[in-house]
């Protein structure tokens, strides 16, 4: 039977905006895969295999498996530095997606995406507690200044491929001169650049998803993570599926101004995971297989429904999965990660 071989690639979001096949990731994102090269046994089943990539990317420092016996590769998420990395170890092109299918997953996964979805949920009936997320896609400065001065308490600038919190910047209190050159660096090499209202932040959440070679995209799971200042991803919390839609929705009343009906919120909450999907099924469409989240805010004006699409898996949808695995008596907790590996400490 042939299985299926795993890996955790963190600089996927890095080699998405670097689009060069022959990128080295930085050291602090080679160590990490290096790390938490076991991450992908919490999803795994026992019989499939699992790649981890030496700190030095050099071929004769990895162990390939035997490519006979592989027939699926699933990835944290593709991109062509990766396929170049597999192909230097002899991964046959059977595993490996087109060109074509790089350059669209690409695309996809910009930050263009996610105000696409945002403007078509702002085109639907929102549910009760979600707001009409303010954001736009700009591919020149003067539309970005244009966007700045309808918003005089502070916009986020995001680059099109970045994560936790690298590429994301704020402009608060009028433009200024820093993010104006950072901005411009941007859309000269990028081409574009997301400006987004700035939002008083409560909490963070996701919402994940799996989409299907059909183009069907599912709802997984709620989740609920922690940010440092900076953007900077700080941990999850651990929980049985249902434990943590419930922790999810309480999250969501506490922070919100409007005192909505535990019950009107879980009723908000179903329609918006509705919404999301179709949404999602209408921009992907069948184009990208496998794992995406949704990221949320909570805010005191009400729950911000679309952050940024992360087309990839997420450490939401591996959150969830530990949570399965894990005996209720571990439960809840909240996970942590870095050089260190996987780190689990019990909710305080």
């Amino acid at each position: 039977m042939l299985r299926t071989l795993h890996l955790f690639n963190p600089w996927h979001d890095e080699a998405l905006a670097v689009h060069r096949p022959h990128h080295i990731p930085t050291l602090a994102s080679r160590r990490l895969a290096a790390a938490l090269g076991d991450l992908p046994r919490w999803w795994m089943p026992p019989e499939d295999v699992c790649l981890v990539f030496p700190p030095s990317m050099l071929p004769e420092d990895a162990t390939p498996p035997d490519w006979d016996t592989v027939g699926r590769i699933e990835p944290w998420g593709w991109d062509i530095c990766l396929v170049q990395m597999l192909r230097r170890i002899g991964a046959p092109d059977r595993l490996l997606p087109t060109d074509g299918q790089l350059d669209r997953l690409r695309a996809l996964s910009s930050r263009k995406t996610g105000v696409g979805l945002l403007e078509w949920l702002n085109g639907q009936r929102l549910p009760p507690g979600v707001l009409p997320g303010e954001s736009r896609w700009c591919t020149s400065w003067s539309e970005v200044a244009e966007v700045l001065a309808q918003h005089p308490d502070g916009a986020m600038l995001k680059q099109p491929w970045s994560s936790s919190g690298r590429g994301v910047f704020s402009n608060r209190g009028g433009q200024n001169a820093m993010a104006e050159a950072r901005a411009r660096r941007c859309l000269h090499r990028q081409g574009g650049i997301e400006v987004q209202r700035w939002y008083r932040r409560e909490a963070d959440g996701a919402l994940e998803f799996g989409s299907c070679e059909s183009g069907r995209v599912e709802f997984v799971g709620c989740s609920l993570f922690s940010t440092a200042e900076n953007g900077a991803y700080a941990g999850h919390l651990i929980d049985k599926a249902d434990a943590l839609k419930m922790r999810f929705l309480q999250t969501w009343r506490q922070t919100s101004a409007d005192a909505l009906p535990a019950s009107v919120l879980e009723r908000s909450l179903n329609d918006l995971i509705a919404l999301l999907s179709e949404g999602l099924q209408r921009l992907i469409g069948g184009a990208y297989v496998g794992d995406l989240g949704v990221d949320v805010l909570f805010t005191p004006e009400g729950l911000h429904p679309c952050i940024e699409i992360n087309l990839r898996r997420t450490m939401g949808h591996v959150a969830l999965r530990m949570g399965e695995r894990l005996p209720e008596s571990d439960l809840p907790a909240v996970l942590t990660v870095g050089l260190e590996g996987c780190m689990l400490k019990p909710l305080s």
